[in-house]
């Protein structure tokens, strides 16, 4: 991309005018989703700069983009108290986008609303969920 010449352990660059980065002659749509996701004003930036050449400019916001822009509703307040170890335990499920090396993919999480213990096991199946919970209820009780 550069030539130059050394003069000892070090190589001088000439500055040079701007020139294009990349060659392509495309839409700021196709830039956006190539770039990373950039911002318009980040776009309009590199096309300002000749960074990047556009032929179509378009400014809107793509699924990815609006999807990440969603805030997470509130959870409302809860009126249950728990007053015992194990009078209520909270349970969730996540997948991981990877699998183990085991082939796990899976996890149960079970937490204790008094003492806030948790516990959490590694599935390989969701089907695996009403057994784990039963497991635990068996190991709660002794």
């Amino acid at each position: 991309m550069l030539c130059c010449d050394s003069v000892g352990d070090l190589y001088t660059i000439q500055a040079a005018p701007p020139t294009p980065r990349a060659s392509l002659s495309v839409s700021t749509t196709l830039w956006h989703h190539h770039l990373g996701h950039l911002s318009s004003t980040t776009i309009d930036t590199l096309r300002h700069s000749s960074s990047i050449t556009c032929n179509k400019v378009e400014h809107t916001l793509c699924h990815s983009c609006y999807l990440s822009k969603h805030v997470r509703l509130p959870f409302s307040y809860s009126n249950s108290v728990s007053s015992l170890p194990f009078e209520l335990v909270h349970c969730d499920v996540w997948t991981s986008h990877v699998a183990s090396i085991l082939g796990y993919q899976y996890h149960l999480v079970l937490l204790d609303d008094y003492t806030h213990f948790c516990w959490t096991s590694p599935l390989i199946r969701k089907s695996e969920v009403a057994a784990h919970i039963t497991n635990f209820c068996t190991y709660v009780s002794t």
